[in-house]
């Protein structure tokens, strides 16, 4: 059986979470890069020890968003188009890989103390971390 689940919650802070499937705890949580979350899904997979990746895969609901002018939807769009690519590129990449990657709608945030409750994760997080903590938790 293979030891690890990875959540990852894509953007320009990528939240990435790596759950213990035997010990059944987060023991990893982390605020990386593009590039840092691929080569280590690519090492896991290598290693033998992953057994499925679970990405956040954002709505392009970026009209919904409010904002006091076109220049800021603008803007809102355009940061919504970039982690709609970011997660695309990682999910065609760690796919090529004949990894499995489960594609997961936005859940909703949860703060610290919740999160903590959960997954009885001790260490310092943050949304993004928390995101990616929650994808995968308890797989």
């Amino acid at each position: 059986m293979a030891r690890y689940s990875i959540g990852i919650d894509p953007g320009r802070h990528t939240g990435y979470a790596r759950y213990d499937r035997e010990e059944k705890r987060i023991d990893y949580l982390a605020e990386k890069d593009f590039w840092w979350v691929y080569h280590d899904v690519i090492l896991m997979h290598e290693a033998g020890q992953l057994h499925e990746v679970l990405i956040e895969k954002p709505k392009n609901d970026h009209l919904n968003h409010e904002a006091p002018d076109k220049k800021r939807q603008g803007k809102i769009g355009v940061n919504v188009g970039r982690v709609l690519e970011q997660t695309d590129l990682l999910i065609e990449g760690i796919e090529r890989q004949g990894i499995k990657v489960i594609k997961v709608p936005p859940m909703g945030k949860v703060d610290k103390h919740v999160f903590k409750r959960i997954t009885g994760y001790q260490g310092l997080t943050n949304p993004h971390k928390r995101d990616a903590g929650m994808l995968c938790w308890g797989r």
